[in-house]
């Protein structure tokens, strides 16, 4: 799967919640040894972390 900006996450990806501390409504995924930020609605990358 090529990770991008705004590539929408498949459904069998699972979306991992944020601490409450860090104060965003975004989730996580964990793809190909990536980390990515999700909005959760959409599924859509908000960003990859190299």
């Amino acid at each position: 799967m090529k990770l991008s900006v705004g590539a929408a996450l498949p459904s069998s990806v699972t979306l991992h919640t944020l601490p409450a501390d860090v104060g965003v409504q975004y989730r996580y995924a964990i793809v190909n040894d990536k980390t990515v930020l999700v909005e959760p609605t959409s599924r859509k990358i908000i960003q990859v972390i190299e």
